[in-house]
């Protein structure tokens, strides 16, 4: 299992997690859901080690161990499709490109730059980048926002195959049917929803 245990964290005034304990399977397809500004991207943050708590740990994962995909794309308008896979991985394994290409539907775009792209196909390159990177844990922040139901569910079908656990923020229903899990949150401060 990874998870929190008694986290507490604030923003100012804003109680995000108020001594807030969740255990999450550490294999498969997690998905959580709840409303906007509830408090699953600061989840998702503390287990990366991008967010700090004030109290309490994370547990079964460090930081290092993780491979972390942001809401925004975070592409770099002069690097090409290709480039943004090569840039993460060691000289010897970027032949390994094409494959990630291959895996969010890219392996067309190989040389067209950002700019070129639709927003579903940027997010589509900021995936693949996510997944070369690698690691014991990926954590994805609306991975499939922009992109089409069914296109979204090959591409989570490819990513199960990895056998690498997922933990993954969404609000498309076609993705959450596909998930090996769920976790239902509200607030903040953030509560599980049984």
């Amino acid at each position: 299992m990874i998870g929190l245990e008694n986290a507490c964290l604030s923003f100012g005034e804003k109680v995000i997690l108020d001594h807030f304990s969740i255990d999450i399977p550490d294999s498969g397809v997690t998905a959580l859901r709840g409303p906007s500004g509830c408090g699953k991207t600061t989840v998702l943050r503390a287990l990366a080690g991008l967010q700090r708590l004030e109290s309490g740990r994370v547990f079964g994962v460090s930081g290092d161990q993780t491979a972390f995909l942001f809401q925004e794309n975070r592409l770099l308008p002069w690097r090409r499709v290709a480039q943004h896979i090569t840039d993460v991985l060691p000289r010897d394994r970027w032949n390994e490109a094409r494959q990630w290409l291959e895996l969010v539907e890219l392996e067309n775009e190989e040389k067209a730059y950002p700019a070129a792209l639709s927003g579903g196909m940027c997010r589509r390159l900021a995936l693949a980048r996510c997944l070369a990177l690698g690691g014991r844990l990926y954590l994805l922040d609306e991975p499939f926002a922009g992109i089409d139901p069914e296109r979204g569910r090959r591409i989570i079908g490819r990513i199960r195959s990895l056998n690498t656990p997922v933990v993954l923020v969404t609000h498309e229903e076609s993705i959450l049917k596909v998930a090996d899990h769920i976790i239902s949150f509200d607030g903040p401060p953030l509560t599980i929803v049984r």
